[in-house]
């Protein structure tokens, strides 16, 4: 670990990326590092022990594209992964989606929890920053 760049040494740090990945990408040559942390910054995934051995299986050959590329999988991977089932009772049918049918309260649902992780992720990543460069930062 001691041979990341201190961006991603402290996403390891602060447990959004897993020792191990942090290993892995430790053999990167620093560009390709910076590379790394600037796609995960802008996609907010975390990043898993596969896709970071794929990188370092790539090493020298990592553009931003390719990097892009394996950082995508890992969002594709955890949206395939869920199996959540969740039931909305009536207190809250009633309450918000009254008189609309199951469809749509699932597909209005969608879109409030697209919308609140769209700005808690702009947020969270705004810490990041600023934890990483200082408030001044931005």
């Amino acid at each position: 670990l001691a041979n990341l760049i201190p961006e991603l040494g402290e996403m390891v740090n602060m447990g959004r990326m897993p020792i191990l990945s942090g290993v892995a990408l430790s053999y990167l040559e620093k560009e390709e590092q910076e590379r790394v942390f600037r796609s995960l910054v802008r996609t907010n995934v975390r990043l898993s022990n596969a896709a970071a051995n794929k990188l370092k299986r790539n090493k020298g050959k990592l553009s931003k594209r390719a990097v892009n590329e394996i950082v995508a999988e890992c969002k594709v991977d955890s949206a395939q992964r869920s199996d959540v089932k969740i039931n909305v009772g009536p207190d809250i049918c009633g309450g918000y989606f009254r008189g609309m049918q199951s469809g749509e309260v699932e597909q209005k649902i969608k879109q409030i929890l697209h919308s609140w992780f769209k700005e808690h992720a702009q947020e969270e990543r705004l810490l990041l920053v600023q934890r990483l460069y200082g408030k001044g930062a931005i």
